[in-house]
């Protein structure tokens, strides 16, 4: 098998339960494990008030690759996904993996600068309640809030189409500490450790 080789992802529950996904091949990307993904979606779903699946809100995927957040998401119940990925060959993977599950008007793919692209506004009033922040490792080492990775969660902390009270979903090595990055208008909420990863959860909280 080559070392460049990523086998599909797995759907875990909702609509799409056990459905296979693909994941872009080679180093770029690192998909996500199950056990992992399992924990983290359960945590959120006592975040957003439904234990177990997602009420019926917006999310963001930046740094998307094939999308295995944010279609988890929609599989829970989320009503709207706008993926956001620059990569032409990831962008490939997660159409292909749109078009296989008939995701249809609930997911919205964007080629473009996680850091820079203007995402959409949602359907039907909506504003984004999630968001996942996915980037390669080595833009998540400056931890302190002028880095590029606090710059973004900032930018996304203040932009009007975020909810108050969105959630902002870092993922990184687990020796990076983003403490520094809860200052007014984010909160931190929790810090998931897997291993050599952990997953920062940021609370937007506008006064």
């Amino acid at each position: 098998m080559s070392a460049a080789y990523t086998p599909p992802m797995r759907i875990i529950t909702g609509k799409w339960k056990g459905r296979t996904i693909d994941a872009p091949q080679g180093g770029t990307t690192r998909p996500i494990l199950d056990r992992v993904k399992e924990s983290l979606f359960d945590r959120l779903g006592s975040r957003l008030g439904m234990p177990g699946s997602l009420p019926p809100i917006a999310v963001l995927e930046l740094f998307a690759g094939g999308g295995t957040l944010g279609l988890e998401a929609l599989s829970r119940g989320a009503a709207f996904c706008c993926f956001v990925e620059k990569h032409r060959r990831a962008l490939a993977v997660l159409q292909r993996n749109l078009d296989a599950l008939d995701a249809g008007a609930s997911a919205h793919p964007i080629r473009g600068d996680a850091c820079a692209v203007e995402p959409p506004e949602p359907p039907d009033g909506l504003r984004y309640r999630l968001v996942f922040v996915d980037p390669p490792y080595v833009m998540t080492r400056d931890a302190q809030p002028a880095g590029i990775v606090g710059t973004l969660c900032r930018r996304l902390a203040e932009h009007p189409l975020l909810d108050s009270g969105a959630l902002i979903v870092l993922r990184h090595e687990t020796r990076i500490d983003f403490a520094a990055l809860a200052s007014e208008p984010l909160t931190m909420d929790s810090r998931l450790v897997y291993g050599k990863m952990a997953l920062t959860l940021l609370r937007v909280e506008r006064t």
